[in-house]
């Protein structure tokens, strides 16, 4: 399980998993932003299999599998463990307002963020909570700034973390606004950064693939779906 902590991380989150499913690997993503809550199974009388409940309520989200507005602390053991056998990859989204109970449960913490004011602060929570392993900024206001000043922020080592920059494109923002209207998702027109800096996270989240067939899927699935 992944999860992506940070502002505006939605897109490019998309775009990694219709990527990966462009491999047939099996994505699922949770999106706890919403505050909903899935009712408490375990009350006495309830019989309920949360699983099932789960499943039922999987929505197709242009091809991607994606359940939204519950709050990971409500799924019990046994529904997540059930879901980890269904599929090869779980993106979790999680919300501002989190709880720590995720922290357990995800291999890899990637932080994904507009450059804002409250973004490094933000941050610094975060990294206080568990250290991402990779953290992506899109400087939307083209200011000076360099890795190594984010993770000084951080008080961490540049071995530890990977800091990518991706500087503001008007396409980039283009893509990130028709994406969320069009019927199909397309992407295969990013800025040179914005792109490798995803295939490097692609990379990442699936060493085991070979790496110019992970960049033909990134090509194939920008086409549009």
């Amino acid at each position: 399980m992944i999860a992506f902590v940070g502002n505006e991380s939605s897109d490019i989150m998309l775009y990694l998993a219709i990527t990966l499913k462009q491999q047939n690997r099996r994505v699922l993503i949770l999106d706890e932003t919403k505050r909903e809550t899935i009712p408490c199974f375990l009350e006495e009388g309830n019989t309920t299999d949360q699983y099932e409940v789960v499943k039922n309520s999987i929505e197709q989200h242009r091809e991607i599998d994606y359940l939204s507005g519950h709050r990971f602390s409500s799924f019990d053991a046994s529904c997540l463990e059930k879901l980890k056998e269904d599929y090869d990859d779980i993106f979790l989204r999680v919300e501002r307002n989190y709880d720590e109970t995720w922290t357990a449960h995800c291999k890899s913490i990637l932080f994904l963020s507009d450059l804002q004011k409250d973004s490094i602060e933000y941050l610094k929570i975060i990294s206080e909570i568990r250290q991402p392993d990779i953290i992506m900024l899109r400087n939307i206001i083209n200011c000076k700034i360099k890795p190594k000043y984010v993770l000084l922020q951080l008080r961490k080592k540049e071995k530890e973390t990977k800091v990518i920059l991706v500087p503001y494109r008007n396409k980039d923002r283009r893509y990130q606004i028709e994406n969320q209207y069009n019927n199909r998702v397309r992407f295969n027109q990013l800025s040179s950064k914005l792109r490798r800096g995803i295939l490097e996270i692609l990379c990442f989240l699936v060493p085991e693939l070979d790496k110019r067939k992970i960049k033909k899927a990134f090509e194939v699935a920008g086409k549009g779906i």
